[in-house]
């Protein structure tokens, strides 16, 4: 297990398929809802995926709380495609954001492209 990433999102449904696709793409996955990101965020992952739902406030504050709370890549996967929206995800700390309907394949590439850049700047 090469990459670890935390799964976290309200749908545990969503969640799921999200991680089991993640794990078919060679990464380690972890799980937590929304209210609960401590149990994912101890494992200590290499990126975050955040599962957006449709409430406004609830999910722009999540982004807000995750990326004071760790300071790995953050992108949100969400069927949210208002601009507002996504420049708002964007302003408070999501490095990506994906719109459903996604690929696995898109969203794998997206993952190892940031986590390419944030390992360079770490470096």
């Amino acid at each position: 297990m090469d990459l670890l990433a935390a799964v976290i999102g309200e749908d545990a449904l969503v969640r799921g398929a999200l991680a089991d696709g993640l794990r078919a793409k060679g990464y380690g996955a972890v799980e937590a809802g929304a209210a609960e990101p401590a149990r994912a965020l101890d494992e200590r992952p290499d990126i975050v995926v955040l599962v957006l739902g449709s409430s406004d406030f609830e999910s722009l504050e999540a982004v807000a709380r995750l990326r004071s709370a760790v300071d790995v890549p953050l992108v949100v996967a969400t069927a949210r495609a208002e601009e507002a929206f996504i420049v708002t995800a964007l302003e408070l700390g999501a490095d990506d954001y994906v719109v459903k309907p996604y690929s696995m394949g898109q969203l794998d590439a997206r993952l190892r492209a940031i986590l390419r850049r944030s390992r360079r700047r770490a470096v």
